[in-house]
């Protein structure tokens, strides 16, 4: 099994609670969301989704994530998603920390492994 193809998408996940309010006059109605699909060569999918708390919270943001993706993804191409561990790997060999970046890939192959 190879990974064919790796699609991202972005979404606004509203909050259930209405307005999340924050010190200093910050607030969310929704969050950026980096949706992942991953799909391999026999049609298997898997997703996976990163939602970084704004970006004025914690050191990661949405079009961070994003920007990770994009330059992780080319290096996951052929590879075999079931072998987390190695895409573990291979995505702390091609980007420095970034963590938010490759949680969704992540995800997304321990979805398609499921």
């Amino acid at each position: 099994m190879k990974i064919t193809s790796i699609e991202l998408y972005q979404v606004d996940l509203p909050y259930s609670g209405g307005v999340y309010q924050l010190s200093k006059g910050r607030s969310y109605d929704s969050f950026d969301a980096s949706i992942v699909k991953i799909t391999s060569d026999d049609g298997t999918t898997g997703w996976g989704e990163s939602t970084p708390f704004g970006s004025t919270y914690i050191a990661a943001h949405a079009l961070g994530t994003r920007a990770g993706v994009a330059e992780l993804a080319p290096a996951l191409l052929g590879r075999n998603p079931r072998q987390v561990d190695r895409i573990n790997d291979l995505t702390n060999d091609t980007l420095v920390g970034h963590n938010h970046a490759k949680t969704p890939l992540d995800v997304a192959c321990w979805d398609l492994f499921g």
